[in-house]
């Protein structure tokens, strides 16, 4: 045959194909007998036309190879495909008959059998509903099995089977999953290098694990044409197989020339490996095909993955739904651990290196002094996919919400009009899209003690594309190269001059470069029904994880490069700066002028502006620069300072504890609440350690107890827990001296004292300080508490770790308080951790001994001393201190009375007791001697 007659054939053929598709897509069930008729009379005419398909094709390879077939394979194999899919929906349409047979079959008087009405509980779909019936040993089931009317189903798992180094690994896809897994068997079988780890994973209901180690491995399909290097942890195994039994597939009319991604779908098997979030929508594809309301075929790399509900006797329900966290319980159990041994010095690692080298390399200024910088990215922004219609969806999410809310629709209009005005962003014009682009949603975030920012726009830089990538997962956020907050309020108190200034809108004073601001768009409209405009961000957006390492960064280069002009300025923004807040100070007001005047000089030449100033040097405000629409605070106003209240007229520190009582009182208390409560008392400094040391040793109670997050508290701690919350508002009337120094001082002193008890331990550090007028002035500067292990540790194993607390608070202090102490002296009450501290480590117990050299390699030996334990002020730490009595408590605010002494008591002779002796380590030697002769 010629191709012409060919042709011919192939388009009666399609004729044919369009009225059966014509029929399928009207199909309405009538006249059940006539319907069913009709139905396998098209079923048959599929079946000759696919027979005929198949013979047309081997006659176009029959052809001779010189003809020109141009694309008569390509349509006729579209031809072959569209048959199968109209075949299978015939075949549903005819499994449907098959069903209601079936039914009139149960409904007929011989089978029909009355049952007595039963009342059955209402199911509201809520999970709260489920989880009390669920057996943890269903892997957290997630359906209500109390509604025996339903039929059971059983949900199919997509499951596939990939290769990993050459082997098939049969897997299931999650996208509720953060993270990978992989079964330990697994890890083993493929050879896999395991790297340890410490983390935790749990499920919907709070069940935990513990993960010891992590693996990579490469993930490919049969054809190698996917590729993907993924990080999975190791899991003893994936929960349970899938199915939990087999499958009856004789009814499932699955299309023959479909190649399925695992051909055992239906057969009970074990999963090796757990895919989630981060790699699932590389792996699915747009293409699914649907079988009947309840399974679908849906396309991915490994082929078509079987999806949907089977009819099925065993109701038992399986899912995986696993998120990578720290566990809470951890976390807070943290509070009750031994001081770690480590290293704790920080070395510039590779990744910091990294950030650094791109800054030095894609920086530079522009004509008025601002600065352009590039964000570095870990991949080229191409990996990035489609994020334009998230962006948009959250938009009219957003604005159903601002619609509610005029008051806070009004705010957020402005807020984005500023970007406008500020030419912080510009609109895009053009109509094409560039070829790499991320859209940012939006949100609002309020401030309502904000002065300056009623409203903050925060933009979503770590929302997921299509692919699954954001721009924040493909930046470097650079770490921080400030120094840390604890070590600045401890400068700040230094002093006698105080100085307080934030950066306005830090992260937009600085340009980010061209080449990067179409990964930097937004979309947005004026109304709710208005069209949505594209515009695209010119400075460092507020959101992108690399931001507060570029507005450090600047900072830092503006030093470098105009600070020789700036001495004071330049020290103090390398030195006093966290983040966009500046807390600094001076000696003396002439000082602070200076250190003012060159700080706005310093700024401006990096169009960088200063505001909200505050001191407690009237002048100082009196000559503040204050521009349109910018905030001047006055002596008499309560500012913020890194976390603590400052309150500039009398020159104290206090706090802000919100307790609320009335809850505590009418509600009933349960360890979230307890938790809450605590979490809110924010103290830096360890100004109020003592009363925290009460709350934490509540906490520790409840999880000796092993209450759940939502019991109530036993009777006894209960009425404990009420009567702390009643007396913590007190602390926030607590003024404490900014100024722990005295003008012309001759001699300053550095005094620690350490101390435990069986609850707790702790160490306290207070400045000593003599004027030329020989008068003693004593403040407490900073504490650091930690609870007992629940574990049996012995007093003097705790006493001393108390001491090994005090030498890393002294060596602290001493680095981040750049004062020149004349002495530096540390107490303890124990004189068995006096008697290791002399010792030398070698012959002590591991415990002792590592800890005696840590103190050892910290601090001099001849600093520690002898104090007794009514006169330690760190004994408050360690057995706690009602709020109600804190206020009054003169021991732990100046400490004790014999530092008010010129001159300190000699250091202790201590012996070495009994305790002290069992500490040491038990060495035996032997000697061996070989004699050249033997004269036995």
């Amino acid at each position: 045959m010629t191709i012409t007659e060919l042709n011919r054939k192939q388009t009666a053929y399609k004729n044919k194909l369009k009225k059966i598709e014509q029929f399928v897509n009207a199909f309405q069930a009538v006249d059940e007998t006539k319907d069913y008729i009709e139905l396998t009379s098209k079923l048959n005419s599929i079946n000759d036309i696919l027979k005929e398909l198949d013979n047309l094709q081997k006659d176009y390879c029959a052809l001779p190879d010189k003809t020109e077939l141009n694309n008569s394979l390509d349509i006729l194999s579209d031809m072959e495909e569209d048959a199968e899919k109209f075949k299978v929906s015939i075949l549903v349409f005819l499994s449907k008959y098959e069903e209601r047979k079936t039914e009139n079959a149960k409904l007929s008087p011989k089978s029909h059998i009355k049952l007595p009405d039963l009342p059955l509980p209402t199911f509201s779909e809520g999970f709260t509903d489920i989880a009390p019936k669920v057996n943890s040993e269903q892997c957290f089931a997630l359906c209500s099995t109390d509604n025996k009317n339903s039929k059971p189903m059983k949900y199919l798992l997509s499951t596939a089977v990939a290769y990993v180094n050459g082997m098939p690994v049969r897997i299931i896809l999650d996208s509720a999953s953060e993270i990978n897994f992989i079964s330990s068997d697994c890890a083993m079988s493929l050879g896999l290098k395991r790297n340890r780890i410490h983390s935790s994973v749990s499920g919907i209901n709070g069940l935990a694990q513990d993960i010891k180690y992590e693996t990579n491995a490469i993930i490919l399909n049969k054809d190698n044409s996917f590729n993907e290097s993924l990080k999975f942890m190791v899991v003893p195994k994936i929960p349970s197989v899938t199915p939990s039994c087999n499958l009856d597939i004789s009814k499932l009319y699955l299309p023959k020339r479909i190649k399925l991604a695992d051909s055992s779908f239906h057969k009970p098997a074990k999963i090796s490996m757990l895919l989630g979030a981060q790699v699932f929508f590389k792996i699915i594809k747009a293409d699914q095909i649907k079988i009947n309301d309840s399974i679908t075929l849906q396309n991915s790399v490994f082929n078509y993955i079987v999806t949907g509900g089977l009819p099925t006797a065993d109701d038992k329900v399986h899912c995986f739904l696993l998120s990578e966290q720290e566990g809470l319980e951890n976390l807070i159990s943290k509070f009750w651990q031994l001081e770690s041994m480590e290293d704790e010095s920080l070395n510039l690692n590779s990744q910091t290196k990294f950030c650094e080298d791109h800054f030095v390399n894609n920086h530079r200024r522009d004509q008025t002094g601002h600065y352009i910088v590039q964000m570095a990215l870990l991949k080229e922004p191409s990996c990035l996919g489609e994020s334009k219609q998230t962006a948009i969806r959250r938009l009219n999410s957003l604005w159903r919400k601002l619609e509610a809310n005029p008051n806070l629709q009004q705010l957020y209009r402005n807020s984005i009009h500023e970007y406008l005005d500020m030419g912080h962003m510009e609109q895009v014009s053009e109509v094409s899209e560039p070829t790499v682009a991320y859209y940012m949603p939006q949100h609002g975030v309020s401030g309502p003690d904000s002065k300056s920012t009623p409203l903050r726009t925060v933009f979503d830089a770590s929302c997921a594309t299509t692919n699954g990538e954001s721009l924040n997962s493909i930046l470097d956020n650079g770490g921080v190269i400030q120094d840390e907050l604890f070590a600045i309020l401890l400068r700040f108190r230094k002093n006698r001059i105080s100085l307080i200034s934030d950066i306005k809108k830090m992260f937009r004073m600085i340009f980010i470069d061209e080449s990067q601001r179409d990964l930097l768009r937004i979309v947005w409209k004026e109304s709710i029904d208005d069209s949505i405009k594209t515009y695209k961000m010119n400075r460092v957006v507020y959101g992108t994880t690399c931001a507060p390492y570029l507005a450090q960064r600047v900072l830092k280069q503006l030093v470098m490069d105009d600070g020789h002009n700036y001495p004071l300025a330049a020290s103090a923004v390398s030195s006093d700066m966290y983040m966009d807040d500046l807390l600094t100070g001076a000696a003396d007001i002439y000082s602070a002028k200076q250190l003012k005047e060159q700080l706005i000089a310093l700024f401006r030449g990096g169009s960088i502006q200063l505001h909200k100033w505050s001191s407690n040097c009237k002048e100082l405000l009196t000559n503040s620069e204050v521009s349109d629409g910018d905030v001047s605070l006055t002596i008499l106003d309560e500012t913020k300072a890194l976390g603590l209240l400052w309150r500039p007229q009398k020159d104290s520190l206090a706090f802000s504890v919100s307790a609320n009582v009335d809850t505590c009182e009418s509600c009933k208390i349960t360890k979230r609440s307890v938790l809450s409560t605590t979490a809110r008392i924010f103290d830096p400094l360890g100004l109020i350690s003592p009363v925290v040391t009460k709350a934490k040793l509540v906490m520790q109670e409840l999880w000796r107890l092993k209450l759940d997050w939502n019991d109530s508290l036993p009777i006894q701690l209960e009425s404990q827990w009420k009567r702390f919350v009643t007396f913590l508002s007190i602390i926030n009337t607590l003024n404490i001296p900014r100024y722990i120094l005295v003008d012309y001082a001759l001699k300053i002193e550095l005094h620690g004292f350490a101390d435990a008890s069986e609850k707790a331990y702790g160490a306290a550090i207070y400045v000593k300080c003599l004027n030329n007028s020989e008068e003693i002035s004593t403040n407490l500067l900073c504490s650091k508490s930690r609870i007992a292990p629940l574990k049996s540790v012995t007093i003097p194993q705790l006493e001393l770790c108390a001491a090994v607390l005090l030498a890393k608070l002294a060596q602290k202090t001493i680095t981040s308080m750049k004062i020149s102490f004349h002495s530096t002296v540390l107490w303890t009450d124990s004189t068995i951790v006096l008697a290791w501290i002399q010792k030398d480590p070698s012959v002590l117990k591991p415990f002792v001994r590592n800890r005696v050299s840590a103190i050892q390699n910290l601090t001099e030996v001849s600093a520690w001393k002898h104090v007794p334990s009514k006169e330690n002020p760190a004994d408050i730490i360690s057995r706690g201190i009602d709020p109600e009595k804190i206020q009054d408590c003169n021991l732990w605010w100046f400490g004790p009375s014999f530092l008010q002494d010129h001159s300190v008591v000699s250091p202790c002779v201590c012996s070495a007791t009994n305790e002290s002796s069992r500490k040491l380590r038990q060495i035996q030697c032997v000697l061996w001697c070989k004699a050249k002769k033997c004269y036995l």
